[in-house]
């Protein structure tokens, strides 16, 4: 299945804009302050970081490092001077470099993964269920349970990249749920939720999920940005929107230094 991202992105623009500007209308200060909530963050001013003293050098798992978001993490973490091992059901879609290792996983097996992800500082999942694929929410529920479980068994940091359907409208509700949703990723969206409510049950394991903004499209890595919670981070027009390359940037640097563990958090310019 073919992804339509520019109808993806009309549609996700018009949700979120859609709950702020009726929150903005009913004069509900406390919805609008809600969806408008974030921390700026000074980063690295969009500069790569070279040559990393030996102290903050990490030993980085990486789970689909050769999808959309998985190939930016990669790049942004090579990029900082880190050692990544990509776990991938393909190893052969990687090209060799200098300090990534590619191993060939079933996330669905926790055990061999709990294997592979013993040593490592942290593991960023960048996991998905597969678009297109008629049984994408029990896959990618299952996939990230396994997951889960592995990072849990091997005692290593777990930072999870979830989806912008489960963040908050001014209402409370989910935009996933809204019939305006796009169907084509309602199963695959409604999976992540249902993967974030468990993963906030679980004890003994340390972890972050992050969903990205509503529209995420390949761009310019600027590494300027702003963090929110629950509710998505929109800008001055009311849309919600990040570059992968950004998304990869908030990955890296929760990975290096830990802001928000145990939480959801958000991204958006």
């Amino acid at each position: 299945m073919e992804i339509d991202i520019q109808g993806l992105r009309n549609t996700s623009r018009a949700l979120f804009h859609d709950q702020f500007t009726e929150a903005a209308a009913s004069n509900d200060i406390h919805a609008v302050a809600e969806m408008s909530q974030f921390e700026d963050r000074p980063y690295d001013n969009g500069k790569a970081r070279q040559g990393k003293a030996e102290e903050t050098f990490m030993k980085i798992a990486l789970i689909g490092a050769s999808g959309f978001v998985g190939a930016a993490v990669l790049k942004e973490a090579i990029s900082r001077g880190h050692s990544v091992t990509a776990i991938m059901r393909n190893p052969s879609k990687l090209a060799p470099q200098a300090d990534v290792g590619a191993v060939k996983a079933d996330v669905s097996d926790s055990k061999q993964l709990a294997t592979i992800l013993a040593g490592h500082d942290v593991v960023i999942s960048a996991f998905n269920g597969g678009w297109g694929d008629p049984k994408i929410y029990d896959k990618h529920l299952a996939g990230s349970r396994a997951i889960v479980q592995a990072a849990k068994a091997a005692g290593v940091r777990l930072i999870v990249v979830g989806g912008a359907g489960s963040l908050h409208a001014p209402d409370g509700s989910q935009f996933v749920d809204s019939p305006h949703f796009p169907e084509a990723y309602r199963d695959g969206a409604r999976a992540a939720r249902d993967a974030l409510a468990e993963i906030r049950e679980e004890k003994g394991l340390e972890w972050s999920f992050l969903s990205p903004a509503a529209q995420m499209a390949p761009g310019q890595r600027t590494g300027k940005f702003r963090l929110g919670g629950d509710q998505p981070v929109l800008d001055k027009k009311g849309e919600s929107h990040i570059s992968v390359e950004d998304l990869a940037v908030a990955l890296v640097n929760e990975a290096e230094k830990p802001e928000h563990t145990g939480k959801r958090f958000t991204v958006g310019y």
